[in-house]
């Protein structure tokens, strides 16, 4: 295994680290597709045109990681989390449901959209690994700490940098945000996913939909996209600030 310690430097540089891990993935009853939509969603990342430094990799079977551009990193995280929700039909989920006559167990099935956890961590890398998840420093400590608190807090979208000003800025904008991800439908979702990799316009997206372009505000102003993308540029707009420091 090649592994590389990076050398200290009076000012090294700030890289994104993207982790997440599926949602109640371990009681969705596809696997097999699963597996595929996961597949699409990091290569849709890596191939979206933003910065990628080092592409995805899915380990444990539902869990991913890689490292971007840290100006790109929120458009990253997103359109993860857009190709996810873009399941056609709703995805059986079998969970424990009530006890019946007989005193057996009969499951209960949701019927609800995939979705991930996904943490932006910020920072310098110290040691670089073959393997995206086998490296270390601080963006992939901060990445891994605000991991662990959405698992604490049932969110599902987190930012850890080291500026405490932005850390303190973004705690509440990005629960915000979440909640508006969060209630995408998987039309909304490949609308969204669409703006976010291709940045098109309306008429553009109606005929990569093959919808009329009133379908396609629809669907967007059902994501609420324009708070989405105010949230975005506001991101972009503090980074671009630091990284010129």
């Amino acid at each position: 295994m090649c592994a590389t310690l990076v050398p200290m430097s009076s000012k090294q540089k700030q890289v994104a680290v993207i982790t997440g891990d599926v949602v109640r993935s371990t009681v969705i009853k596809d696997r097999a597709r699963l597996a595929k939509v996961m597949k699409e969603a990091m290569e849709a990342a890596d191939k979206s045109g933003f910065g990628v430094i080092r592409p995805f990799e899915i380990y444990r079977g539902d869990s991913f990681q890689g490292v971007v551009e840290v100006k790109d990193a929120m458009r990253v995280a997103l359109t993860i989390r857009a190709r996810l929700r873009q399941w056609e039909g709703p995805v059986q989920f079998s969970v424990a449901g009530r006890t019946d006559r007989t005193g057996g167990h009969r499951p209960l099935m949701l019927s609800l959209l995939p979705d991930a956890r996904v943490a932006i961590g910020v920072g310098t890398v110290s040691y670089r690994s073959s393997k995206v998840v086998e490296s270390d420093g601080e963006a992939y400590r901060n990445s891994g700490r605000a991991l662990d608190e959405l698992g604490r807090t049932w969110g599902r979208l987190a930012l850890s940098t080291p500026w405490d000003d932005m850390n303190a800025e973004f705690h509440a904008s990005m629960r915000l945000l979440d909640a508006l991800v969060s209630k995408w439908s998987s039309a909304s979702a490949q609308a969204m996913f669409l703006l976010l990799t291709k940045g098109s316009t309306q008429s553009e997206l109606s005929r990569s939909l093959g919808i009329s372009q009133p379908a396609v505000h629809k669907r967007l102003s059902g994501a609420d996209q324009n708070a989405v993308q105010a949230m975005i540029d506001r991101y972009e707009e503090i980074v671009v600030a630091k990284l010129k420091r």
